[in-house]
């Protein structure tokens, strides 16, 4: 701070009057003349108990609640460092103290975001807070995250465009609201959303990767096969040639296998022409996803390596040829182990909570599963309502479960379980 005995300036510079400084004024007293400078209506500090304000500002947050209990500053802190630490066993205790204290509307809004127990609960308080800060780019970003997360696509629009008013060339963010625009329900607002991305990086393959996706979502697959075409022109090494794949997929789902497997084939090609070893593996898995199941399990059987091998045993299991036991106890195999033994309530169980965590953007398997355990479970209406837009479409004919959920998308959306 400096010390000065002019008047403010027209460029409403700030500063501590001398007079202050020279009858020992306190740092409250200080602020407080700040704050009438900046503006008309200064909100009132949280405490008025000076040593509080030294005991919250030294950062002994819990001496400075001892001190003035209606300090609603050092009460949000307390809560954030409860969290953080760990201390569960304090957090109810400390929450109510909270939001008995004296809090501004930032501070509640924060305390809230803070102790939010759900998808819904975090994005309703992310956004009060949001909108409370206002300027605070960090903010409008986790309101995304949670708004996405609880699947409100509506407000997660609205916190990607403040978001993008204060970082206008973010092409991340122009990205990512294309999704929610399109699982909003508005694929023409995507398209721009990506056009802007495109203007801003017009190299960048990852623009037209994402239109793919955009049209691949509602189902409008010649338009999906196209961009991913133009994307693998821009550039073919993006996401290891997989837009080849895609563009083999979208085909696929247009009606027309012969061209699919054209673009499959090429794709293969382009594999094989950068050494890659699973070349063979991946031909078997694009066999399965289109339908022809036992020439896939010939061709991955004569593969001599652990991967084919497990391919196969996954693909018996998917089937019910096999006991999902040998799948061991690992957690994150639990959800498959219930869809495998055909035990459909408790699967419905596990992917709703992994659903229920994960984005529609980033949650697609989970969506699927989570359908497939519905469908099982004779909840054919909700597995519909699931799956109104397709999931997004893998990126290579990956070993491992990921052909499952490919090949079981287009079966649920056929109409089969």
């Amino acid at each position: 701070m400096t010390c000065v005995s002019s008047p403010r300036s027209a460029t409403r510079t700030a500063s501590v009057p001398c007079e202050l400084w020279k009858r020992g004024t306190s740092v409250l007293e200080a602020a407080s003349s700040l704050a009438r400078q900046l503006t008309d209506k200064p909100k009132a500090f949280t405490s008025s108990n000076s040593e509080a304000i030294k005991e919250f500002f030294s950062g002994h947050v819990d001496a400075a609640v001892a001190l003035d209990p209606s300090f609603g500053a050092a009460q949000v802190v307390r809560v954030e460092a409860l969290l953080r630490t760990g201390r569960k066993e304090e957090l109810p205790a400390a929450i109510a103290s909270a939001r008995a204290s004296n809090l501004t509307d930032l501070e509640r809004a924060r305390l809230e975001a803070l102790v939010a127990d759900t998808p819904k609960g975090r994005t309703e308080a992310l956004l009060g807070l949001a909108r409370a800060a206002r300027y605070d780019l960090q903010v409008w970003q986790a309101a995304v995250d949670a708004a996405l997360t609880s699947k409100n696509h509506g407000a997660a629009i609205e916190a990607f465009q403040k978001a993008i008013e204060l970082d206008p060339t973010n092409v991340l963010l122009w990205n990512t609201l294309a999704y929610a625009q399109v699982f909003n329900g508005d694929v023409e607002g995507a398209k721009k959303s990506l056009a802007e991305y495109r203007r801003l990086q017009p190299t960048d393959a990852n623009a037209l990767d994402s239109l793919g996706e955009i049209y691949y979502y509602d189902g409008r697959f010649s338009e999906a096969e196209k961009a991913f075409l133009q994307a693998f022109d821009l550039n073919n090494a993006f996401i290891g040639g997989g837009d080849l794949y895609r563009a083999a997929l979208s085909r696929l789902l247009a009606g027309d296998r012969a061209k699919a497997d054209e673009y499959s084939r090429r794709y293969i090609e382009f594999r094989q022409k950068h050494n890659d070893a699973m070349a063979p593996l991946r031909e078997a898995i694009w066999l399965y996803v289109t339908g022809r199941r036992e020439e896939a399990r010939r061709k991955a059987s004569g593969i001599d390596s652990p991967a084919a091998k497990t391919q196969v045993i996954l693909w018996d299991l998917s089937e019910g040829k096999n006991n999902p036991e040998i799948l061991g106890n690992r957690p994150e195999l639990e959800g498959w182990k219930y869809l495998f033994a055909r035990r459909y309530p408790q699967a419905v169980e596990y992917w709703r909570k992994v659903y229920d965590a994960s984005s529609l953007v980033n949650g697609n398997e989970a969506r699927v599963l989570l359908a497939w355990a519905l469908a099982g479970a004779n909840r054919g209406n909700e597995a519909a309502a699931l799956l109104a837009k397709w999931p997004l479409p893998p990126g290579a004919p990956e070993p491992g479960l990921s052909s499952i959920v490919t090949a079981k998308t287009i079966e649920l959306k056929a109409g089969h379980r």
